[in-house]
């Protein structure tokens, strides 16, 4: 009989246990473990952890010129219509290329030495100031649309001016063409990002250039294309602020 009782008694502290309710558990109610860090704090530690040394995120601007004599340390190979590129990347190139041969794309413009970059800027301006412009704002307008020697991505051999569905013009025309919807869509699959998207100036200096693909590596394109940031912003650099942008 004692054994009885004390068979029954055990039984009856194991069914309490089980019926006791207890915390629930971040796994337990399918929400998400909380995280310590805030966005911000997590988005600088992103930042942070970037190799902003490495050759394919060099960042050239209106602001960060390239070093003198840094087109002439390159070493360029051909894309095909004239046009070269930093022999790094033309794997990656041909291989968008291909992916999108449909739309029968190709570099209209690759590598430009800063020479050629200087006359295309002096062509600008001339442009400006033929319309009346002060030499002082011919040379601001015209940077918005053709970067300054020393400053152009052009200059690093990463940069190419994309053509493609027989628009061949590197104007705004390009944006409506189906190329261009697939390059926006596919290009970071293949290290290539759009350099300067809409409503961006005040960032990145340059008027929207939906032609205008840089090369960042597969990585660094998939976070600024899924993102909708530009590669400053990625980079966690901001303009002087007294430039007005």
């Amino acid at each position: 009989m004692r054994r009885m009782l004390s068979l029954f008694l055990v039984i009856f502290v194991l069914l309490c246990a089980a019926c006791t309710p207890r915390p629930a558990s971040d796994a337990d109610s399918g929400a998400s473990p909380s995280a310590s860090p805030t966005d911000d704090t997590q988005a600088a530690a992103t930042t942070s952890a970037i190799d902003k040394s490495a050759w394919n995120l060099v960042l050239v601007n209106k602001w960060l010129p390239l070093p003198d004599g840094f087109d002439s340390t390159l070493t360029l190979a051909a894309v095909g219509n004239g046009q070269t590129l930093d022999a790094r990347i033309v794997a990656d190139f041909q291989a968008m290329l291909q992916a999108g041969s449909a739309y029968q794309l190709h570099a209209q413009s690759g590598f430009r030495s800063v020479a050629q970059q200087t006359t295309l800027f002096n062509r600008e301006v001339a442009g400006y100031t033929a319309k009346g412009y002060s030499q002082a704002d011919a040379e601001a307008l015209a940077a918005q649309v053709v970067a300054r020697p020393g400053t152009s991505e052009h200059n690093t051999g990463l940069a190419v001016d994309m053509a493609g569905s027989g628009d061949n013009s590197a104007s705004m025309s390009f944006v409506n063409t189906p190329a261009f919807a697939w390059l926006k869509d596919n290009c970071y699959k293949y290290g290539f990002i759009l350099r300067y998207p809409d409503n961006t100036t005040a960032v990145t200096g340059i008027t929207y250039e939906p032609w205008h693909y840089r090369y960042v590596g597969v990585e660094a394109a998939t976070a600024i294309m899924s993102q909708g940031i530009t590669l400053e912003q990625y980079l966690g650099w901001s303009p002087p602020a007294d430039t007005g942008g």
